[in-house]
């Protein structure tokens, strides 16, 4: 049996797992080629930080990035290939804002369909003990906690602009 030759990738790429539409894995490529030509399904993870009163961190997305400079986001990004959606999750929050997590919760697995993107979103909750959190400059300029309600409003009234898609969504569907 001849072996899969493994793609050369650049320092700024990954490899990641294609999906079919039941997240069952059909090949791996890489990040930028998979998203370049839009093949298949993919994979990503995004997680709300809550601190112990209840408030969200929100992170704005370096200017430099490619995909939503200036965005207000979530901790997160692709699942790389052979990772599952909890590896991935803690990969991300290490590298993103430098948090070695043990324990977080699993609060659901967001379709393509439901969010009418190529993605499958594992979206987790990781309750933090400190408010200042080290945030990787490559990735994030600052940060900001609220309450989701808060946020709400300041995603309403465009106080908050630029805001990754779908997130206010996502904080009514787990905190409102």
């Amino acid at each position: 049996m001849k072996q899969k030759k493994m793609p050369r990738l650049s320092s700024n790429d990954e490899l990641i797992d294609i999906v079919d539409s039941k997240d069952c894995v059909v090949d791996s490529m890489s990040r930028i080629k998979a998203f370049a030509r839009d093949i298949g399904y993919r994979r990503a993870v995004l997680a709300f930080l809550k601190s112990k009163d209840g408030r969200l961190c929100f992170l704005r997305r370096a200017n430099h990035l490619d995909y939503l400079p200036g965005h207000y986001a979530l901790v997160g990004g692709c699942v790389q290939a052979g990772e599952s959606y909890e590896q991935a999750l803690r990969r991300e929050v290490a590298e993103e804002v430098c948090l070695d997590i043990c324990t977080f919760k699993k609060l659901t697995v967001v379709t393509p369909e439901e969010t009418k993107t190529s993605m499958f979103k594992g979206i987790f909750e990781v309750e933090v003990d400190c408010l200042e959190i080290s945030c990787c400059p490559t990735a994030f300029s600052s940060y900001v906690w609220l309450a989701p309600k808060t946020f709400l409003e300041h995603a309403q009234a465009s106080l908050m602009c630029p805001i990754m898609p779908g997130l206010p969504a996502l904080v009514k569907r787990f905190y409102m």
